[in-house]
């Protein structure tokens, strides 16, 4: 018996030091950071920070967006700086920035004004945080347009317009954090099961 608890010991730690990819779910409600691993092979690319899910898989922006509504999500939208500055603080939170990620910002079709969402639930895009000259098109002079807004990398984590058909990181937002978007007249109550998952960020 001892045996299996040193191999079992010793596996868990070689996993912890090799890099082995785990769900993470990130709550500072108390203060002090809780991180819970899974084994879920499923969500293995999944770090929860409260209601963010930041999916640390390379998809293009259409995939992206697939993705989030195949989990019953939503790619996320920045439409406020308080949103911006939470966004920041959770990829943080998580570790990560080297590999941008996805928003729900494009032009696509809407000739050259950007906006959140898709075609048929666009909203005005009224605060930007663009890293400094941009958005640029920069790939326009070899007839490719930069229709999606992404979070950039290299631990910037401005906005810069990209390429739709790169692949980058991407993060879906739970329908918690998209009613309060959509109706701010609504109370800040939530149910128990909120507010065990909700963190301050």
């Amino acid at each position: 018996m001892k045996k299996y608890l040193v191999f079992a010991l010793i596996l868990l730690f070689t996993q912890k030091a090799i890099g082995v990819p785990a769900s993470v779910y990130i709550d500072d409600s108390d203060e002090e950071e809780k991180v819970q691993f899974s084994n879920d092979d499923e969500k293995s690319n999944e770090i929860q920070v409260g209601a963010y899910h930041i999916f640390t898989t390379r998809v293009n922006w259409t995939q992206a967006v697939e993705q989030c509504q195949l989990k019953n999500m939503e790619l996320i939208s920045i439409p406020t700086k308080e949103d911006n500055q939470k966004i920041i603080k959770a990829i943080k939170k998580a570790r990560q920035g080297a590999i941008g990620f996805w928003t729900s910002g494009n032009r696509i079709n809407t000739n050259g004004t950007f906006y959140w969402g898709n075609e048929k639930n666009r909203k005005p895009i009224t605060f930007t945080d663009w890293e400094n000259g941009l958005p640029d098109n920069l790939h326009a002079n070899v007839g490719w347009q930069e229709e999606c807004i992404e979070i950039k990398g290299y631990h910037i984590l401005k906005w810069n317009d990209h390429l739709c058909g790169y692949r980058l990181y991407y993060i879906c937002e739970s329908n918690e954090i998209l009613g309060s978007q959509t109706n701010t007249s609504k109370t800040n109550e939530k149910s128990p099961k909120e507010k065990e998952k909700q963190i301050s960020l």
